[in-house]
């Protein structure tokens, strides 16, 4: 493609790099918080088995938001003057 960031694009990244994955410059993106997930997760399932079973059939689930920090890099910038050719 021929393209450079964040001259002519920008890049995040959503999480950790993964395989072998190694950039020449840090990497703007945002940390996924796993531990935080599994921890919660864990919690969740601790209460559902807690319930009585007559309460799991009108249990209603439930879906958090953690927050993913940013991370910050240099692959993100303002959109190019020109458009991408």
């Amino acid at each position: 493609l021929n393209k450079r960031a964040p001259t002519d694009l920008s890049v995040a990244l959503l999480g950790d790099p993964m395989g072998d994955f190694v950039a020449p410059y840090p990497v703007t993106g945002f940390s996924i918080p796993r531990e935080q997930m599994g921890r919660r997760a864990v919690e969740l399932l601790i209460e559902l088995l807690q319930l009585p079973a007559h309460h799991l059939a009108t249990h209603q689930a439930r879906q958090e938001v953690l927050p993913c920090l940013p991370v910050p890099g240099v692959t993100i910038g303002p959109p190019p003057i020109s458009p991408l050719s």
